[in-house]
């Protein structure tokens, strides 16, 4: 059982550095979000089909807290659906 509390540490650490490398802070008084930041790629109009195609590229960034593991997939899911809503 050791051998399993050592590679729960060891993954916890990881994605502690990892959200401090993209802007996490555990010392901040904001809860945790993701942000992605989208930059127009490539812009294209079909005339066959007569429609606009947008292409995207996204940066990712986290403000405020770290955000607990449990609550990952929800704040990435959030973020994207915010990007989504600001495109329609």
């Amino acid at each position: 059982m050791t051998n399993f509390w050592q590679t729960l540490l060891t993954i916890l650490k990881q994605q502690s550095r990892y959200q401090e490398q993209i802007g996490g802070n555990p010392l901040a008084t904001q809860p945790g979000r993701f942000v992605f930041t989208l930059n127009p790629y490539v812009e294209r109009h079909s005339e066959h089909m007569g429609v606009a195609e947008h292409h995207y590229t996204a940066n990712l960034r986290q403000e405020g807290q770290f955000i607990q593991h449990q609550r990952l997939t929800q704040a990435l899911s959030d973020a994207i659906y915010s990007n989504l809503q600001n495109l329609i």
